[in-house]
């Protein structure tokens, strides 16, 4: 009888296993190159973050000693500018002191440019800008005009009469009856205000 083998024979199968067998290195070889070149990649992205980086860290440092100086200057600068503004204002100091400094002289000569002939002094007091003046006269008209007079004049202003009041006062050879006064004022310093118009 004929045998005929309907079977598939084994040189078929054994060329698929050889086709697999030949698969299956190629698919190992292919993932070992990517996962080289993954880890090139990987590793050439590390290399760039980290050179980043340490280009950032480089720059805040760079940056941060410079805000350093900066504030240093700063520093010194408000320090000049205090300084600055003391000067300034130990010149308006002595600018006023030199301004005052001639204001008594300048009262005591308005003063004699006012007093009338029968009027004299007894006290004078200037504190500040305000001055204060106690004497007698010989009449009541003669304190009057004598009021007038500081009233007229361009050094005073605010004259006031405080007190006028007959007395009696010992002379040399017997007691003769006078009018005392004070009248208070405020002196105007025109040297003052010519430094505060230039201000």
């Amino acid at each position: 009888m004929i045998r005929i083998n309907l079977l598939p024979t084994d040189k078929k199968p054994r060329r698929k296993k050889k086709a697999a067998a030949r698969e299956f290195p190629t698919l190992i070889i292919g993932l070992i190159a990517s996962l080289v070149i993954s880890l090139v990649a990987a590793g050439g992205g590390f290399y760039l973050l980290n050179k980043k980086i340490n280009e950032l860290t480089s720059n805040k440092t760079q940056k941060t000693a410079k805000l350093e100086t900066l504030k240093k200057q700063i520093k010194e600068v408000d320090e000049m500018e205090k300084k600055i503004k003391q000067v300034d204002d130990n010149k308006k100091v002595i600018e006023e002191l030199r301004a005052n400094q001639s204001l008594p002289v300048k009262v005591i000569d308005e003063l004699s440019r006012v007093l009338p002939e029968n009027v004299w002094l007894k006290m004078l007091t200037l504190n500040g800008s305000n001055l204060s003046v106690e004497g007698v006269a010989m009449t009541n008209d003669d304190v009057v005009v004598f009021v007038n007079n500081f009233k007229q004049s361009k050094l005073f202003k605010d004259t006031y009469l405080v007190k006028s009041l007959e007395v009696a006062e010992k002379g040399e050879k017997d007691v003769v009856k006078v009018y005392s006064f004070g009248i208070t004022m405020v002196v105007v310093n025109p040297e003052v205000k010519k430094t505060e118009a230039k201000s």
